[in-house]
């Protein structure tokens, strides 16, 4: 079947269109491929602290130590702050543990305590200066 002139045309038109839209496509392609390779960097070209993200470390229970408090478990990976903890009251070092790894504030740690806001916050102060000579002692001590 013979085409005629105004359907060769319109065949030699979409054959135009069609071989455009893959270069413009092909285009667009090696454009998105050299914007990803400027932004993209090599694992051996990142630092430690980078990489410290793209990594999990299993602890079993030897390698932390454990407090708890009003049930809720609290562990701590550092063997001098949890040896500096152990030096305090209870009282004190339940009020540091919920302000600091449970994130209450004093009011809150004071209505679970059943103690005022400014006996939490003044034992809290406290704990912080005994654990600081605390610290600074077995520090110096090394």
């Amino acid at each position: 079947m013979k085409l005629s002139a105004f359907q060769e045309k319109i065949v030699k038109e979409f054959d135009y269109i069609c071989k455009l839209t893959i270069k413009n496509e092909r285009k667009d392609y090696f454009k998105h491929l050299q914007r990803i390779s400027s932004r993209e960097v090599s694992f051996s070209e990142l630092g430690e602290k980078a990489l410290s993200h793209f990594s999990t470390t299993d602890l079993i229970p030897g390698d932390y130590h454990t407090f708890v408090i009003k049930g809720i478990p609290i562990k701590i990976k550092s063997t001098a702050l949890s040896e500096a903890l152990k030096e305090l009251t209870s009282r004190k070092r339940e009020i540091l543990l919920l302000y600091y790894f449970i994130g209450m504030n004093d009011p809150e740690i004071a209505k679970l305590l059943n103690l005022s806001v400014s006996t939490v916050n003044e034992h809290r102060l406290n704990a912080l200066e005994t654990l600081k000579h605390y610290m600074e002692d077995d520090y110096c001590e090394k």
